[in-house]
């Protein structure tokens, strides 16, 4: 049987793949490189991870929220270790995992 996936899912899914993919020139920008010799491939990771996770959250599946959550942590302690930290950063990636977890019992 396959799970229909919410309205608000999709419409989730949509703005993170924009966004991530928005993302991908950065990763290769001075400014990226700026903050560190590491932070380049560290943000290509975290791009290529975030795909995978609301890919996963797209096929309704229970790990992809977990993986989101995980990598929202370690997102921000390297936002706090670098001094880049505000707490608006925590805004669209909270909003994101509460709307997967009101959505989890739906998932496989």
């Amino acid at each position: 049987m396959t799970k229909k996936r919410p309205l608000v899912i999709t419409i989730v899914c949509i703005l993170a793949f924009v966004g991530l993919i928005s993302l991908i020139p950065s990763i290769f920008s001075s400014e990226a490189k700026a903050v560190g010799n590491w932070y380049p491939p560290y943000l290509g990771f975290n791009v290529m991870m975030g795909l995978v996770a609301f890919i996963g959250l797209w096929r309704m599946k229970k790990w992809s929220v977990i993986l989101y959550a995980l990598f929202l942590g370690i997102n921000q302690i390297v936002l706090l270790m670098t001094g880049f930290w505000i707490a608006s950063s925590l805004l669209i990636p909270l909003a994101v995992l509460l709307i997967g977890f009101s959505q989890y019992k739906l998932m496989d």
